[in-house]
């Protein structure tokens, strides 16, 4: 998003005029970050910027809700420079006084005293981290039976979301590897967890669980989805981006149904007879034809 502040310092008000001192550039994802840049003014007024810019480099490279929000800006002044204290004046110092100190008698030499033996002093206990963890992750179900088997790998693109009925704790999106995403610091509680594909992936277990957190223990999750069968995608009319809705997918593995194939006939098949007959009265009637024709031709 490259957010940044920017100070023109002779107050011209133009964003793009080339005395404006820019802050440093940063991208804040989903979270509030402060941006701030300091600059001299050299007249009796400035102006004060921001600036956001939205392009992302890369081919079809295109993103929804590319927001950016201001929530508060503050000018502090800093202050003029300190003023330049005068050095003081050449003072002649005071003439040192000379006294005849006697020498200081000898003392015995010093004893080495035995130092205390030490003692093992426990480490502190490193206090256990506050609240549970939630760990996420998404498998690439391709026989789509909702049980990541030992064949099937990993799905990356599902965005997963930990929240209960007073906030969110957060979002994180699988990355298509073994190693899991997981929220440190969770209240313990009860939570939703609910995943969400892209419209080129179809879910294959339920698309939301319901999970107890518990104070210094780790739930551990994983949701399996699939890409869509060719006949499915071919008839897919959505937008790419489409989300596919938890609602529309069958929590239960697929039941796999047998088709009995028909049994042979013993006799001659009926279409064959009614075949047979059609074929014989067309020759009649084209025999019928051809006599008629033959008559004429020699009347």
């Amino acid at each position: 998003m490259a957010i940044r502040a920017g100070i023109d310092p002779n107050g011209s008000g133009l964003w793009s005029d080339g005395d404006v001192v820019w802050g440093a550039a940063g991208n804040a994802h989903d979270q509030w970050v402060q941006f701030s840049v300091e600059a001299t003014a050299t007249g009796n007024t400035i102006s004060v910027f921001t600036s956001s810019n939205w392009a992302v480099p890369g081919v079809n490279q295109c993103y929804k809700f590319l927001n950016t929000y201001f929530d508060a800006a503050s000018l502090v002044e800093v202050g003029p420079p300190p003023t330049s204290t005068p050095l003081p004046t050449n003072t002649p110092l005071p003439a040192p006084v000379v006294t005849n100190t006697p020498l200081p008698t000898a003392t015995p030499e010093f004893t080495a005293t035995p130092l205390p033996t030490p003692t093992n002093t426990p480490s502190p206990t490193p206090e256990p981290p506050q609240g549970g963890r939630v760990c996420v992750n998404a498998f690439d179900d391709r026989n789509a039976n909702g049980q990541h088997d030992s064949d099937e790998g990993y799905m990356g693109g599902v965005t997963f979301t930990v929240a209960n009925t007073e906030l969110m704790v957060g979002q994180a999106i699988s990355a298509g590897t073994a190693d899991p995403f997981c929220f440190e610091g969770v209240q313990p509680g009860s939570y939703q967890v609910t995943q969400l594909v892209p419209g080129r992936l179809e879910m294959t277990t339920a698309g939301n669980a319901t999970i107890a957190v518990e104070e210094g223990k780790t739930v551990g999750l994983e949701f399996g989805s699939r890409l869509q069968p060719t006949d499915v995608a071919s008839s897919d009319t959505s937008s790419p981006d489409t989300v596919s809705s938890a609602a529309e997918i069958p929590t239960t593995a697929p039941v796999a149904t047998e088709s009995a194939a028909p049994a042979a006939d013993s006799g001659m098949n009926t279409t064959v007879i009614v075949g047979l007959v059609v074929i014989g009265l067309a020759v009649i009637l084209l025999g019928g034809l051809l006599y008629a024709f033959l008559r004429r031709q020699t009347g």
